[in-house]
């Protein structure tokens, strides 16, 4: 199996864990996609952006702080390590009409203006 694979299922994986109704194991599993996104290479993280990226804005809007503050950090890192082109692409297909999921696609766009100096 290629490595590359294999970073696929275990992101797919980790992402479904996010919606866990335990919060440990929600912030747990936005930690793991933190570490994910800090280690391995970019042309192995851009397949699964769309997902992972909606599913982090999803998640720091929770309610929760104790999940929210940590899925903030995981798309400080997604943003920061992903192409700035598919981030940008993936930030225009997120729909919703929630304050709250706005100021979360505003703070992505922040972290690619500041990566981009």
């Amino acid at each position: 199996m290629h490595a590359g694979s294999i970073a696929r299922e275990c992101i797919k994986l980790m992402v479904k864990q996010t919606e866990n109704l335990r919060s440990q194991v929600a912030k747990n599993a936005c930690m793991a996609l933190q570490v994910i996104y800090s280690e391995l290479p970019a042309k192995d993280l851009d397949a699964n952006l769309d997902l992972v990226l909606h599913a982090m804005i999803k998640k720091a809007t929770d309610t929760n702080h104790f999940v929210s503050e940590q899925a903030e950090k995981a798309l400080t890192m997604i943003c920061n390590s992903c192409t700035d082109l598919k981030v940008l692409n993936s930030l225009m297909t997120v729909e919703g009409r929630a304050n709250n999921l706005k100021q979360k696609v505003v703070l992505c766009y922040c972290f690619l203006l500041e990566k981009l100096g």
